[in-house]
Parts: structure tokens; sequence; C-alpha cells
């Protein structure tokens, strides 16, 4: 398979050059995942395959996308990590609800499980203020339980830190044994405590995702990053040995984050 264009001349290859394997989005320029994924390999280590929104017509992918992936991982020696939709709610208190949000899921989970995934990161709504918390957290043992028993590793599906204490989903990760996709930015942006999530559950993290914070706007380019934040970034990094996304949606910011990952992060 020819690459779709040549490889853009600002963003250069950084295969192999980190101490962690370094993963850009699916969504860097606007073309479909295989051609992000043509561009991407030869640049990446990890490519992170967003599908964000279960009721578009490209999610989930289909077998024969599925097969196009698996071919340009092997071309490119890339490896990949999902992303699974964010509106799938599996919290929710209605069951037709929670089915759905579980059908939506296990359909994504299947399609992708032959790419063997690094971690499928998972998005779960925060409860909501009137709803009784042991209620939430029970609903969400059973539908993610019900993910597990349809064979995928419970390490390898990676809760993100959101915009809300992850301590609240205490006993549904301890009791499914699942992994934690730690999501600095999040952290960042909405004030939370990255050294105490670290302490705590640096032994889960399966997957970082990594952008910086500005004017109320997250997903930004690395080079907007504090000093401050820059040592947790380093912190998190020797704490925790998995995959690193770098969580911006452009070329000019996948440009930007590498060039400040070659300035900070190098080996």
């Amino acid at each position: 398979m020819k690459n779709i264009r040549p490889i853009p001349h600002a963003l250069k290859s950084h295969k192999a050059v980190f101490p962690f394997t370094l993963a850009l989005p699916s969504f860097i320029w606007s073309a479909g995942y295989a051609d992000n994924v043509d561009r991407l390999g030869p640049l990446v280590d990890e490519v992170a395959l967003l599908f964000f929104e279960s009721a578009q017509p490209d999610s989930p992918p289909d077998a024969s996308l599925a097969d196009e992936l698996a071919v340009l991982a092997a071309q490119h020696a890339v490896t990949y990590n999902v992303h699974l939709p964010v509106d799938a709610d599996l919290g929710a208190a209605h069951p037709e609800t929670g089915a759905g949000a579980v059908h939506a899921l296990t359909r994504v989970m299947a399609v992708t499980r032959r790419l063997n995934p690094s971690a499928w990161v998972l998005h779960i709504d925060p409860l909501k203020p009137a709803e009784h918390h042991r209620r939430w957290q029970d609903r969400l043992i059973d539908r993610l339980g019900a993910l597990i028993h349809h064979g995928v590793p419970p390490r390898r599906l990676c809760v993100e830190t959101l915009h809300y204490p992850i301590e609240w989903l205490a006993p549904v990760i301890e009791g499914l044994d699942l992994g934690i996709c730690l999501d600095l930015g999040h952290l960042f942006h909405w004030g939370l405590d990255p050294y105490g999530i670290l302490d705590r559950w640096g032994a889960r993290v399966g997957m970082i995702h990594l952008h910086a914070s500005t004017d109320d706007k997250d997903h930004q380019p690395l080079d907007q990053l504090t000093d401050t934040q820059t040592d947790v970034v380093r912190t998190a990094l020797r704490v925790c040995r998995c995959p690193v996304t770098v969580e911006v949606f452009s070329e000019a910011a996948a440009v930007r984050s590498l060039a400040w990952l070659d300035e900070h992060m190098r080996r």
C-alpha cells in the first residue's frame, strides 16, 4: 500500500526516540482513519484510533477497515490504542440506556480486538447530583463486567481521568481490576491533583494522555505547559511505564508538541 501523500516536511519521524511508546491521534489530518494511519505510521510508535461517537457511520469500524488497519500496522511497524465512544453512558439509571451503552462499546471492541490495542480508553460520565452513589457504582460494575465477559483483558480497559475525582470509581476499578488512562491535560485543566492519583493509582495506569490547557481550552500544544506541569509530566513518565498519546488534533499542534517533547523528554 502506498502512502496517500508524502509525509509533511514539518512533521519529522519520532519512532523509538523516547523512553516510552509515543502515539498521536487518528485525527491529525482531515482524512479517514486509514489515511491518517498511513501518514502517521512512519512518524510515531502508535496511533490512537478515536471512535468518539457511536452514532457515526464509521463507528463502529467495519471489518474491512480493521483489515486495512492491520495491514498498515504491519507495513509501518506501528501499534494502536482505541478510544471508545464518549456518548455511551454506562452508568445511566435507565436500563435501556445502559444496555445500549454496553452494546455500542462491545461492537467497537469486537471489531478492534484483532488489532491488539495496547488499551481501550473509556469515558465514564460522572455521577448525577440526584443519584445514589452506590447504585451508580453497582450499575457500572454490572455493565463493565459484561464488557469484560466478551474477552477484553481488564487492565487494558482504561478508565480515563475526567473532571471529577477518580476516587468515585475506586470500587469499580478495584473490583474489576481495570486500568486507568491518566489524562494529565484534564487534570491540569480542572485543577485536580496528579500527584495524589499517581501515588494511589500509578500501578494501574496503562495509558497517558498529554495535552496543555490555555484560555479555558484543553487539547492545546505541549509548548503551552508550565514549568510546574512539566515536572508533573516527568514524574508521571517515571512512575508509569505505558504508551503516551499526545492528544492534539492538527498537524500544526503535533509539530509544536513533538518539538516540546524533543526539548524536554528525549532519552
